[in-house]
């Protein structure tokens, strides 16, 4: 029986330590059932998912939430779409969270004319790159103040219409 006390002491201590190791990164991660999840809060953190990276900066949030994201039920025109919830989530807009998406850069070969969009009123909307982006092939980026449906939309000569459809064609702003 001292054998089963010495594993419920060693037990105990790595969970103490992996406790004090996640307060001391102020967030926590888990992920699984192709759902991610980051419980973040003033210190700001990172929440990813195959292709896809949400980057909280510090001071973006007003207080801890625990963000999940997954991939959409449908793809966006140009890749895929992934949902960030919850979706009344507020980013600072002095210090927007950063989104990443991987797209198919054999499909969609300019850079220059490949973004992310919001999904919001029928319709994806173009966010803007963070300052200074330059555009890399089959990595486009945008900021985003909200939580919502993200997704991959290009732009023939780098222009985007108001509203983009499903099917890539141009609607008039509601």
């Amino acid at each position: 029986m001292a054998f089963d006390g010495q594993i419920r002491r060693t037990g105990a201590a790595l969970l103490l330590i992996c406790g004090l190791g996640l307060a001391a990164c102020g967030g926590f991660v888990e992920s699984g059932g192709g759902v991610a999840r980051l419980t973040v809060g003033t210190e700001g953190g990172t929440l990813t998912l195959d292709g896809f990276a949400l980057v909280v900066p510090p001071h973006a949030l007003g207080g801890t939430v625990t963000l999940s994201a997954h991939r959409a039920a449908t793809d966006a025109p140009a890749g895929p779409a992934f949902v960030v919830e919850p979706a009344d989530t507020m980013f600072d807009a002095v210090a927007p969270a950063e989104l990443a998406l991987n797209y198919d850069g054999a499909l969609h070969t300019h850079a220059a004319e490949v973004f992310v969009a919001v999904f919001a009123a029928g319709g994806w909307h173009m966010l803007a790159a963070p300052t200074g982006h330059t555009p890399t092939l089959g990595s486009a980026h945008g900021l985003a103040t909200t939580g919502g449906t993200f997704g991959v939309v290009e732009c023939p000569g780098g222009v985007c219409p108001a509203i983009i459809t499903d099917a890539g064609v141009a609607a008039d702003a509601p």
